[in-house]
């Protein structure tokens, strides 16, 4: 919030228009509490206001920060997705809390028979250096990893149980 209000406090001395201080901490939140992103709504805001577009500066901030947080979670999927099946998988476990156990043989197992073709513990560190490379995971020590973003993290949990939904 102190973030927020300190940005906001610098756009409108620079007389710029400026949502709430209530609307733009939830878009903040929105974008994954992203400062180029606060600051790429705020800029959107301005051409919506210049265009006679937002009339109210609370419900417009909402909308392009809504619109943002789809279109960051469009490229982080796809950035995931990018990255190959097998990290696909290794991401999906990581982001489920499941970062121990990667190289097990059950691990192995399960991946072999969702790829169908044989996984070995070989195939799993190229998969992760892929993830790091991204700087979608980071190591945390010896086997441990996590989602180098909350919102990354967040936005894959989201498309997984979606994915699931029309699925199952």
């Amino acid at each position: 919030m102190d973030y927020v209000e300190w940005f906001l406090q610098r756009v409108s001395a620079a007389w710029l228009a400026v949502p709430s201080l209530q609307a733009a901490f939830a878009g903040f939140r929105d974008v994954g509490s992203r400062p180029e992103e606060l600051a790429k709504a705020v800029r959107q805001l301005q051409d919506e206001i210049a265009a006679g577009r937002a009339a109210d500066a609370d419900t417009a901030f909402a909308t392009i920060c809504a619109t943002l947080a789809t279109a960051a979670a469009e490229l982080d999927v796809q950035s995931i997705q990018d990255a190959g099946e097998l990290a696909v998988l290794v991401f999906s476990r990581i982001a489920t809390g499941q970062a121990r156990g990667l190289y097990a043989a059950d691990t192995l197992a399960s991946f072999s028979k969702t790829l169908g073709r044989e996984i070995s513990a070989n195939d799993i560190t190229p998969a992760l250096d892929k993830l790091v490379a991204a700087n979608l995971i980071v190591r945390k020590g010896h086997g441990h990893s996590d989602v180098a973003d909350p919102f990354v993290k967040q936005v894959w949990l989201r498309h997984l149980q979606t994915r699931e939904s029309l699925s199952g």
